[in-house]
């Protein structure tokens, strides 16, 4: 497998792999494709239903929502996949802090 390195400065084998000391564990980048595939997934079915709506929403809005879908999940509700809306409400609440000043 391929290491992977995320800063822009590395110098690279010719394996791929990164000579700095910076390596990327190879673990990382797949829980990171799976973050992302899932929040996107899940962005794209809901934005058919709620659009873009999610955005004028406040930061505690979606903690208490992330909540839900957690203790839900936790509890055997399988009326919706609950992971995945956790996991995009916190994906959400992230970038509403990078973006926004309404904490």
């Amino acid at each position: 497998m391929t290491v992977i390195c995320v800063r822009e400065q590395c110098q690279y084998d010719r394996d791929g792999v990164c000579n700095n000391e910076c390596l990327m564990n190879p673990i990382y980048i797949k829980l990171a494709k799976i973050a992302y595939d899932t929040v996107l997934q899940t962005m794209q079915e809901g934005e058919q239903t709620h659009g873009d709506e999610w955005l004028t929403k406040s930061i505690d809005y979606h903690k208490e929502h992330a909540l839900q879908h957690s203790v839900l999940n936790h509890f055997g509700d399988v009326s919706e996949n609950h992971t995945n809306n956790g996991m995009t409400r916190l994906a959400m609440i992230k970038y509403l802090e990078a973006n926004h000043d309404n904490n």
